[in-house]
């Protein structure tokens, strides 16, 4: 009985992963040591979030023991008004008690007591004004809670903000920040998800630090009408780390601060310079648990051609102006959530933040590796052109590539040059002539290596466990095995046209994919055609590159060391400005040393640029 199409699909899903899940296939190719990190929205989180505090409303169902004395202080007394630390931290616990019974009131009321808690503690923020640390630590976290509640509630409604026009709620009228520093827009994010809520597994490190105001996720969902604002958005939208904050002034005025963190770190606010609280890793980790990575990757390289669609470059958060462009471009059977920890570990640094913003090369990696370096030569050169449509030409022209295996290929091919003299060994027709053949987008690929012949907008690369020389892996039963599980798009095999394979050599075959059955396995076997060429092309002398390399801690001659798919001698490439030897496996990009030695690199890249 003939298998149908899906239930091929599926076969060869299973295959695949019992060969990883069997130690036959090794991790690299799997992606199984490089977990998505997994993420979780919960209201019941923030007790959690606030264990550390003393017990009060935040972590319990009560307010702190000194709130209780001073509410019954100054019921007594029949006080109305707070006045001191101690009143006003407990007017504001009792406030956001009663909206934690958000089921007996309206929305509307509900946002009303957080505002009355926020505002009751905005005259305090101040350390030198609170009693001692833990009653200034209190008064942060309550403000923050009222803050986050505030604005993740008003989102949730529609209610925030503006172009100009003022919201009322209860008694309070809010108003869009319109003070110095640069903001967002608050209806710029369709969802608003407080720190406090969530939790996330598989980051190493959580990178956050302790200021004034709420951290929270904003997230904007993708549109097709709002690319133009943001030209790399993901389909699956922006994760972005941002400040909320309100500012609270007489006669029930406040206006609410949007913050993206990426871009602004500090407040001026009485005459002084304050931190904003910041989480970089909760966004980090919302955005990659929605890309996948074992899921993506393995489906994308047997099922390509319902991903190509999806290939390009991204970023998770706005553009940000000046910053420098990295990167990062992932290996075979992957996605690049495989990127999670090096990302919120390399962007830890506050003067890297300051400098670079991170972009990610999705591609399907069942294709030859030529036609993914094809198009991300198109998508650098349209972010270049963004880049200084936005005034931004050093940046344009000074990105840094970083590959990890097959992605080191990709990022190889952006940095050489391939012209009219090359062609002319691949075939015996024009290219003009060539390019008549197909209207397929991998032709567009293809041309794109001669179109123009080289780029400048990389001036640094890491390469991370590349196979510049190929993988004997490629070549032996479990290579076989699994290129005859991973599927080439259709739109791959329409290059496979006679007439076009007959103008082509065998090099012109193994570079634009016309040879029979190409898959990304097949063009990483050792003296393949298109890895010899690509090696030969002359490398853009502007260019500063890296390798990083994994022997797995084995002693040994470092001539025959190995990753556990890569060889060294595959591995490192004569003119590298470093080599770094690590001791482990092919899933060394997802390690902490890698994570520090990439900081190095960045931060001697700034340099070079006078940034430093």
């Amino acid at each position: 009985m003939r298998e149908t199409k899906e239930a091929s699909k599926h076969s060869k899903n299973r295959q695949l992963l019992q060969l990883a899940k069997l130690g036959l296939l090794p991790l690299s190719m799997a992606s199984l040591s490089s977990c998505a990190p997994v993420f979780k929205e919960n209201e019941q989180l923030s007790k959690q979030y606030y264990r550390s505090l003393p017990r009060c409303v935040l972590n319990s169902d009560k307010p702190s023991r000194q709130s209780q004395l001073s509410m019954a202080k100054m019921r007594r007394s029949g006080q109305t008004l707070a006045h001191t630390p101690e009143e006003r931290i407990a007017v504001a616990e009792y406030r956001i008690r009663s909206a934690q019974h958000d089921y007996l009131y309206t929305n509307d009321k509900v946002v009303e007591f957080y505002l009355k808690a926020g505002e009751s503690l905005w005259p305090i923020l101040d350390q030198s004004l609170a009693a001692d640390d833990k009653q200034f630590q209190l008064a942060k976290n309550l403000y923050r809670e009222a803050v986050s509640q505030t604005v993740d509630r008003l989102a949730h409604q529609k209610q925030l903000p503006t172009d100009g026009k003022s919201v009322t709620v209860g008694s309070y009228t809010l108003n869009e920040y319109s003070g110095h520093r640069p903001t967002l827009r608050p209806d710029y994010f369709d969802n608003y998800i407080p720190s406090q809520k969530t939790s996330h597994l598989f980051m190493r490190s959580d990178v956050h630090f302790d200021g004034y105001g709420a951290p929270m996720v904003g997230q904007r969902f993708y549109a097709e009408d709002r690319l133009a604002e943001d030209p790399f958005m993901p389909d699956i939208g922006l994760h972005v780390p941002i400040n909320a904050l309100i500012e609270f002034k007489a006669g029930g005025k406040a206006s609410i601060a949007i913050t993206n963190l990426r871009d602004e770190e500090e407040i001026s606010w009485r005459g002084k310079t304050y931190p904003l609280t910041a989480d970089y890793t909760t966004a980090l980790a919302a955005s990659f648990s929605h890309v996948g990575n074992l899921s993506t990757g393995l489906d994308a390289a047997i099922n390509g051609e319902k991903y190509l669609e999806r290939e390009g470059l991204y970023s998770g958060t706005p553009y940000s102006e000046g910053k420098i462009p990295i990167v990062f471009i992932h290996g075979l059977i992957s996605s690049p959530a495989a990127w999670a920890n090096t990302v919120n570990e390399v962007m830890a640094d506050p003067l890297l933040r300051k400098n670079f913003q991170a972009y990610y090369f999705f591609y399907p990696t069942g294709q030859p590796p030529a036609l993914p370096s094809g198009h991300l030569r198109m998508e650098l050169q349209r972010l270049q052109a963004y880049c200084r449509s936005r005034g931004d030409h050093e940046a344009s022209q000074n990105m840094v590539l970083i590959g990890h295996s097959m992605g080191g290929l990709v990022a190889n091919a952006q940095i050489r040059r391939f012209d009219k003299k090359l062609w002319q060994k691949l075939s015996d027709i024009s290219l003009e002539e060539f390019r008549s053949h197909s209207d397929a987008e991998a032709m567009e690929k293809v041309q794109a290596f001669f179109n123009p012949p080289s780029i400048d907008a990389a001036s640094r690369v890491i390469f991370i466990a590349t196979p510049h020389r190929g993988s004997k892996l490629a070549s032996d039963w479990l290579g076989r095995t699994a290129s005859q599980i991973i599927a080439v798009p259709k739109d791959v095999l329409t290059l496979q046209m006679d007439s076009l394979r007959e103008d082509l050599n065998e090099i012109g075959q193994a570079i634009t994919a016309a040879d029979e059955k190409p898959t990304s396995i097949t063009k990483l076997k050792p003296n393949n055609p298109y890895l010899k060429t690509l090696l030969q092309q002359p490398l853009n002398p502007e260019v500063k590159y890296h390798s990083i390399i994994g022997n797995r801690g084995r002693k040994g001659p470092l001539a025959k060391a190995s990753d556990g798919v890569v060889t060294y001698r595959s591995s490192r490439l004569d003119g590298a400005e470093s080599e770094l030897i690590l001791p482990f496996d092919h899933q060394v990009h997802d390690k902490l040393e890698t994570s520090e030695e990439i900081q190095r690199i960045l931060h001697k890249h700034l340099k070079s640029l006078g940034r430093e």
